[in-house]
């Protein structure tokens, strides 16, 4: 059995040598079958079978399905589920048989009736005879793929234009293929891994994915955004996550919606492109939901049109309902959906939320006024300052700031507390944000956070058992959000750790974030049980599973990984035909090297340690260019 890069291929021997191999290509997988004849003649006969979901509960009763047969091709569909959705099957030699009906599946007769009846245990089976003389070899291929008129972009990103070479071996490995093909093949074509099979879309989630590949293919980030922008609402919220093409949930999430100009900003700072201000994107209508509840269904596009800007400014106006302390309302949950019980009535506030949206009103308002919005820009810039005000008046608690209010108005994230005294998201962003105090909050939770033996840098501490903050509870103590380390957190604290210029302490939480720092030795690998080359979700810190792996593959983790490498570590930033290098590397580094492909020219520079140049103009003149600059 091997595993590679799309496929995996099994391999047996015999009589007959056989060997499987299966690869995906977007939305086909493709299924090589090989055998090779060590004896005499031989007539085989070969048996396919895909068992069809079409839907989404495997429980239910298999409704509406529709089956059809042409020259040897086999297709389905539901039309009361999913009416848009073809999915087929056809293979590369003569298909002798076939049925749809999984029961006479089961019976492995010599022939198949060639039904094309639905029953509750729909498939396609198929009988393919297979001749063989002594010594041939015979290669058959089955394709099962699906077909869509018009739901996601099927257009996957381009492969990579950033290489770095560093003196950290593993981490160009994982920069270099490992972190952009976890995000490429798990998050943004199947949308599903071995831990969480859902294949749904999320909000937040595939933005932070989409900002991996900026620096390699920013056509591909742009068609995201747009196409995200219209899984808006008019009122400024997003579907929280979605099927097919608007089939999803609209909740009193009060974070996913500010993810969309979070990202248009990072793409416009590194493109320039203004143009995607001004492209008009449609809003989805529903009716207002309920307090405390979320919708289910499938929404319509409404006939309102807007500039791409508009939506921005719309989410972040819903965004800016704000608490007794100034700070903004929680209401279903913020980035941690699992605190969903701290501000579910209304009034519970969030510390992060407060310093992601003033970051996000600071930074729009230029744009603003571009477009003649100069009093939204002026109201903007007043309340990201007020908002940083109030998280020093009523955030801080001494040594590092609070996490949230709850609704009764008591602290979470306080050293009063006997559970969750300090939180790693709100120190992370206080520094991404710019606040007063963000260099004595990171230090604290550093110091109180970072377990440099056990190599964990934990989300919170202590955890929850008798709080009741939301479903986080429902996790072990040092397990998932409940105190474990939640690596998309982590990899924030890694970029504050950098803006702050603390090399020591950012290089020692790099090398624990990469899995190969878990699977040195056989002791260790048995410990993490992960794979060594796949970013994990969240790494336990429960006495009996420490160490240990949660699910890998499936996690916003390896994009914003790349990002703190790339951008904060590295220090390599693009702005329009600007290019730029301020590293915080250790101080034993002396040289690095990178190359980037710009358009149609190829740039390989080395950095150097006392070199003076920093920045260079960069040119697509389609030559290659290597150049030298300092750090």
């Amino acid at each position: 059995m091997r595993f590679g890069n799309g496929y995996a291929s099994f391999e047996t021997e015999g009589r007959f040598s056989l060997k499987t191999e299966i690869r995906l290509f977007g939305s086909e997988k493709q299924t090589t079958v090989k055998i090779k004849n060590h004896g005499e003649k031989a007539a085989l006969m070969l048996f396919y079978r895909a068992k069809l979901q079409l839907g989404e509960n495997p429980d239910e009763p298999k409704k509406g399905i529709v089956f059809a047969e042409e020259k040897g091709r086999l297709s389905a569909r539901n039309r009361l589920t999913m009416p848009e959705k073809e999915v087929y099957f056809y293979a590369s030699e003569k298909i002798a048989s076939y049925t749809t009906d999984g029961f006479e599946a089961d019976s492995f007769a010599k022939s198949y009736s060639g039904s094309l009846a639905s029953n509750t245990e729909p498939c396609f089976a198929v009988q393919i005879p297979i001749d063989l003389n002594k010594g041939e070899e015979k290669e058959i291929c089955l394709s099962l793929g699906c077909a869509d008129k018009n739901s996601l972009p099927k257009d996957a990103p381009k492969d990579a234009s950033l290489r770095i070479r560093t003196p950290m071996r593993e981490l160009d490995i994982m920069v270099n293929h490992w972190l952009p093909y976890q995000t490429k093949t798990s998050r943004i074509l199947a949308k599903s891994a071995y831990y969480q099979s859902g294949g749904a879309v999320g909000f937040r989630d595939q933005l932070q994915d989409s900002l991996m590949f900026l620096y390699n293919d920013p056509e591909f980030v742009r068609r995201q955004l747009l196409y995200f922008a219209e899984r808006q609402f008019a009122e400024g919220d997003v579907l929280h996550w979605w099927h097919f093409e608007s089939t999803g949930v609209r909740t009193h999430i009060s974070d996913d919606l500010l993810f969309l100009p979070y990202a248009a900003l990072q793409y416009i700072k590194m493109t320039e492109d203004l143009s995607i201000l001004e492209e008009n994107c449609r809003y989805l209508q529903s009716e207002a939901i309920e307090n405390g509840k979320d919708l289910y269904r499938n929404f319509a596009f409404s006939e309102k049109r807007e500039a791409f800007l508009m939506h921005l400014v719309r989410a972040i106006d819903h965004a800016s309902s704000l608490g007794q302390h100034g700070l903004p309302l929680m209401k279903g949950g913020d980035w941690n959906d699992s605190m969903d019980k701290v501000g579910e009535k209304g009034k519970g506030e969030s510390v992060f939320l407060a310093f992601f949206l003033a970051q996000i009103k600071r930074e729009i308002a230029p744009y603003l006024k571009q477009y003649h919005m100069e009093e939204k820009a002026a109201e903007y810039l007043a309340e990201s300052a007020k908002l940083m005000a109030d998280t020093e008046r009523f955030a801080w608690d001494g040594e590092w700031y609070l996490r949230a209010y709850f609704d009764n108005g008591n602290k979470l994230g306080t050293a009063e507390a006997k559970e969750c005294r300090i939180d790693l998201l709100s120190q992370a962003w206080a520094v991404l944000s710019g606040a007063e105090k963000g260099k004595t909050a990171m230090e604290s939770a550093y110091r109180r956070l970072f377990l440099e033996k056990e190599k964990i840098f934990l989300l919170l501490d202590p955890p929850f058992e008798k709080t009741e903050a939301g479903y986080i509870r429902g996790y072990l103590p040092g397990v998932r959000e409940n105190g474990a380390q939640y690596t998309h957190a982590a990899a924030w604290g890694l970029m504050a750790l950098c803006r702050l210029g603390l090399k020591k302490e950012a290089e020692k939480v790099l090398r624990a974030l990469l899995p190969t720092s878990h699977t040195k030795t056989r002791e260790d690998a048995m410990r993490y049980r992960g794979e060594p080359y796949a970013l994990a979700a969240d790494v336990y810190a429960h006495p009996a599973a420490l160490g240990q792996a949660g699910w890998t593959w499936y996690t916003g983790s390896a994009a914003v990984l790349y990002n703190a490498v790339v951008q904060e570590f590295l220090g390599i930033r693009i702005c329009g035909n600007r290019l730029s290098v301020l590293p915080k590397v250790p101080e034993n580094w002396e040289v690095f090297s990178f190359r980037y492909i710009f358009r149609k020219t190829e740039y390989h520079i080395n950095m150097k340690r006392g070199e003076k140049i920093q920045s260079i103009e960069l040119k697509d003149d389609g030559k290659t260019h290597e150049l030298t600059l300092g750090f």
